[in-house]
């Protein structure tokens, strides 16, 4: 049945022997993938003869566009015979209705779940390293404990919030956090202190959507001198991408030292900014190793720049990158073996190479043999 068939029309009955045949067969499947009625999820069970189990991958979504958890209903297997899958994916669902042992989980993919049922995921699971979460909530008839709660295994997060919902952050301790991808962040001081509290060693952080009421990012990204993969979308203020720019200049170089949480992303590789707010343009080619590098000096390893933004065209030199600042970034942009810059800004809906652009505006002299076919180049990555 073609899954956007509209199953409500038939009356479930009509599914029952079907159903009854597949689950005669449980005890071999490997990799189950529903997207039906929950009354019928609730009928397809596991039911082995021996009480074991090869299911890997089990993957439930509800066939209609739901926001939030609609059923208690389920799937599952009778009591002492419970299904240990190592992938799971879920929709539509709250998560006492998925009746399987968690303990070997591994990785976890789900659309809506509350503040009290996340962490209760992760302590059904201890063996969970990748967790998506989208569309976190809170749920005021959940109860969510006060104590916190510690996962050693959990190396990657990824997590969107509806509405500011950052209690979680504050009962969460993940000492084993690698990469953390957030959507719809809110005040940052909650982010600050889960990652201070844990000590991890975060190497990729995405934020996307923040919303951070004023508060500064800095602190932050000072929990994590081991970051090499920073992408920040769309940050709520001038002020705030400016203080970035300004800090990240300063401290591009510094002398050795034995304890990098003393400095300010010092292992940086790559970063990758996308926004409506205009930068500190004179302070980028400072993020970078010189050509003639201090052998008594340590220098960022930043390798890798991609920056878009959004800056509609009227006139002025206020849309284009100032005269002053294009020198610097003309030369870092046709670097030959040198970084990978790429600046682009979104201008009615084309994208164009913005410092081209600019260079064009300021009428300064081509950099480097292979300007002109730059011209119009998009990020495609």
């Amino acid at each position: 049945m073609h899954k956007d068939e509209d199953l409500s029309k038939f009356p479930s009955p009509a599914f029952y022997p079907l159903i009854d045949a597949l689950n005669l067969h449980s005890h071999r499947w490997r990799t189950l993938g529903m997207c039906i009625p929950f009354s019928l999820t609730s009928r397809l069970h596991g039911s082995s003869p021996n009480g074991t189990y090869q299911l890997y991958d089990l993957t439930i979504r509800s066939p209609g566009d739901y926001t939030e958890a609609t059923s208690r209903i389920g799937f599952g297997s009778p009591r002492g015979q419970q299904m240990h899958p190592e992938k799971v994916e879920m929709s539509g669902l709250y998560l006492e209705a998925v009746q399987i042992d968690w303990s070997h989980v591994k990785r976890v993919r789900v659309d809506s779940l509350s503040v009290g049922e996340c962490l209760e995921l992760l302590r059904l699971a201890p063996e969970l390293r990748k967790l998506w979460v989208r569309n976190i909530y809170q749920d005021d008839s959940l109860e969510v404990q006060s104590s916190l709660t510690t996962h050693y295994s959990l190396k990657k997060l990824e997590c969107s919030f509806w509405y500011p919902t950052f209690i979680l952050y504050d009962r969460l301790v993940l000492p084993a956090l690698e990469t953390l991808l957030i959507e719809a962040c809110g005040p940052y001081d909650s982010l600050e202190r889960l990652l201070t509290r844990s000590s991890c060693r975060v190497s990729k952080f995405h934020l996307l959507e923040t919303r951070g009421d004023n508060c500064s990012l800095i602190p932050v990204l000072r929990t994590m001198p081991y970051l090499e993969d920073l992408l920040l979308w769309d940050l709520d203020s001038y002020h705030e991408i400016g203080e970035l720019c300004a800090l990240m200049a300063s401290t591009g170089v510094h002398p050795p030292v034995s304890d990098p949480s003393t400095l300010f992303l010092s292992q940086l590789k790559s970063f990758n900014y996308s926004g409506y707010q205009d930068l500190l343009w004179e302070t980028i080619p400072s993020w970078f190793p010189p050509a003639d590098m201090n052998p008594d000096r340590l220098y960022r390893p930043l390798t890798t720049l991609k920056i878009m933004v959004f800056i509609d065209r009227v006139q002025g030199a206020d849309c284009f990158i100032d005269r002053d600042s294009l020198p610097g970034l003309l030369e870092l942009a046709h670097w030959e073996d040198g970084p990978s810059v790429k600046i682009i800004n979104i201008n009615d809906s084309k994208a164009e190479n913005f410092i081209e652009a600019s260079r064009k505006y300021h009428n300064l002299p081509r950099v480097g043999p292979d300007s002109e076919d730059e011209e119009g180049e998009s990020d495609e990555d």
